[in-house]
């Protein structure tokens, strides 16, 4: 027996051995390893139709590897490459504003526009911006990333400080569907349109959309919006009260009447507004669906490049249909510039309509 227990014991060492190689690796999704799920939030089905996980794919093709499904042209009006060739634009906002502006000095690289780009960014809302008292942390990006300026900077010395082309405001995601929200936006604008003209008369005064929650935010906040009753559950309809359930596809276009639409477009303080809530939007109505931030609130990397791409969009009127966006940081997003493109363009023509896609997965 004593020559048996070595043999027994080596035996059974291979067999563990070899079950523990048969058995298949479970992805961790969740983890600090899964590249995927850093970069496209949480969203398991977006992760899933981003090609992360093939072997769930059974061999369909998705419409972003389907050649018969091509990006349609733009049919509005174009500005013509070249035309512009600086911009200097203060954005002055909540987190949105440093999620949207991020990745915009790589765009206008690729499209040979000198840039001075200075974010102003404090918590809060609209009446946050209003108050001359409140101390923002001033990033500005001239072409060579973003640095820190100040931690205390006043809204008034950094308007006075540049000749600046734009200045752009936006509303935080809580407040942007409440009427009350709204109460102080024609003096912040007016505000805005005397300091900014006085250094630039040809300057122009910008209301930056934001987007709405993720049907699967965590956020407290999330719960305030529910307050419009059966409008926060529809998956199609106006951008500004619009909360999307888990998956759900826009399959139609729908104009109504709500907080950011009667009290923002009917604004005679304003210039225009950048449709960028609009064009996040757009992308959940494709094969996106809901994984277009990574915690239900904040923007993805892709959720950041439909942003930078709305901007530069409504702000040169360039056709972008045609841009390649080569710099790495789009590394992410490159394969799916069609469906980018695409809900951008529809924002620019239709900024309080959300538009179908041709990029939609049928069931």
């Amino acid at each position: 027996m004593k020559r048996r227990i070595p043999i027994l014991a080596l035996m059974l060492a291979l067999v563990t051995l070899l079950c523990a190689c048969a058995a298949p690796s479970v992805p961790q999704k969740g983890t600090e390893n899964t590249p995927a799920n850093l970069q496209e939030g949480n969203n398991y089905k977006a992760d899933m139709e981003n090609g992360n996980n093939t072997k769930e794919s059974n061999g369909r093709v998705w419409p972003w590897e389907d050649p018969s499904i091509t990006l349609p042209p733009f049919t509005g009006e174009v500005t013509e490459p070249g035309s512009v060739k600086s911009l200097k634009v203060l954005a002055v906002g909540d987190a949105s504003a440093r999620d949207a502006w991020y990745f915009f000095p790589q765009i206008a690289k690729e499209a040979g526009i000198e840039i001075k780009i200075a974010v102003l960014y404090a918590a809060g809302n609209l009446s946050t911006h209003q108050n001359e008292n409140t101390k923002y942390t001033h990033y500005e990006n001239t072409g060579d990333g973003w640095v820190t300026v100040s931690t205390e900077a006043k809204k008034a010395d950094v308007l006075q400080s540049e000749a600046w082309d734009y200045f752009i405001v936006n509303q935080s995601i809580a407040n942007s569907a409440k009427e009350d929200g709204y109460v102080v936006l024609n003096d912040l604008l007016g505000a805005a349109k005397t300091a900014v003209t006085a250094q630039n008369p040809n300057a122009k005064v910008l209301f930056m959309e934001t987007w709405v929650y993720e049907a699967n935010s965590r956020n407290n906040l999330f719960n305030g919006l529910r307050d419009f009753g059966d409008t926060w559950n529809k998956p199609h309809g106006p951008i500004c009260a619009l909360m999307l359930e888990a998956h759900q596809r826009i399959t139609k276009s729908e104009v109504a009447t709500c907080a950011s639409l009667s009290k923002v477009s009917t604004n005679a303080k304003k210039d225009g507004v950048i449709p960028v809530g609009t064009a996040v939007h757009n992308m959940r109505g494709s094969y996106w669906t809901d994984g277009m931030t990574k915690d239900g609130e904040y923007l993805t990397t892709t959720g950041k490049t439909v942003a930078a791409l709305m901007l530069f969009k409504s702000l040169t009127g360039y056709d972008i249909n045609g841009m390649e966006l080569s710099d790495p940081v789009f590394d992410h997003a490159r394969p799916h510039l069609g469906v980018i493109k695409e809900s951008v363009n529809n924002a620019y023509l239709h900024p309080y309509e959300v538009s179908p896609s041709v990029y939609d997965i049928l069931d």
